[in-house]
Parts: C-alpha cells; structure tokens; sequence
C-alpha cells in the first residue's frame, strides 16, 4: 500500500509539473511552483487528452499483435517460442513506445500553446 500511494505521488507531482519541459523547449523556462500553479485545474484534461492521443495506437497494437500470434499458434503458454517472436514482439513494442512518446509530446505542446501562450498570440 505504501508504495502505491508514493508511487501516486510521484505521477501527481509529473503531471503537475508537466509544463517545464515544453516552455524549456519554446526558449522560456519555467520554475517548480509556476508550472505546478498553472496546471491547477489542467491536470485532469492532460491525463484524458494523453489517453484518448495513446490509446487507439495502444489498442490496435495489442488487436494486431493478438491476431497474428493466434493465426501462429504463438502464446506464451506453448512450450518453446522462436527466436523470432521475442524479436518482432520486442520491436514492435520499441516502435509503439516511440509513437505514444511522440503523441504526448503533442499533447504537452499543445497544452503549453493553449495555458502559456494564450496572451501572446491573441
């Protein structure tokens, strides 16, 4: 339980302090208490804007995947696995991690632009 709870912390304090790194990369830092303040309020909408972004790609992934190594005979329950089905399973995961990094990039650019920069472009 304890380490549920600490590991909840420490994903509430990530997502509230989300906003360092897109205003790092726009050239405009910010400090801990500002991107912790500015995301009052906001934090619930990146969480569901990071899954309704990463869950399609997620899902389709896991359809696929399960489609093809049923239409093998491949599960983890067999005895002996190929080589082959540690590798395509190892990186196809790498390729889906690569997509989901890129789609929550989008999301936290997009909310810097929205919560940010708002006063500027107007």
């Amino acid at each position: 339980p304890i380490a549920g709870v600490l590991a909840l912390l420490i994903w509430v304090a990530t997502v509230r302090c989300s906003l360092l790194f897109p205003a790092a990369a726009f050239g405009r830092p910010l400090g801990l208490p500002t991107a912790w303040r500015t995301m009052r309020g906001n934090s619930w909408r990146l969480l569901a804007c990071g899954i309704v972004a990463c869950a399609p790609v997620i899902l389709t992934i896991i359809v696929v995947l399960g489609a093809v190594f049923s239409a093998l005979h491949l599960n983890q329950d067999s005895g002996r696995l190929p080589l082959g089905f540690f590798i395509l399973r190892a990186l196809i995961g790498t390729c889906a991690n690569f997509v989901v990094v890129a789609l929550g990039a989008s999301v936290l650019s997009s909310f810097y632009r929205r919560i940010m920069l708002r006063g500027i472009d107007a």
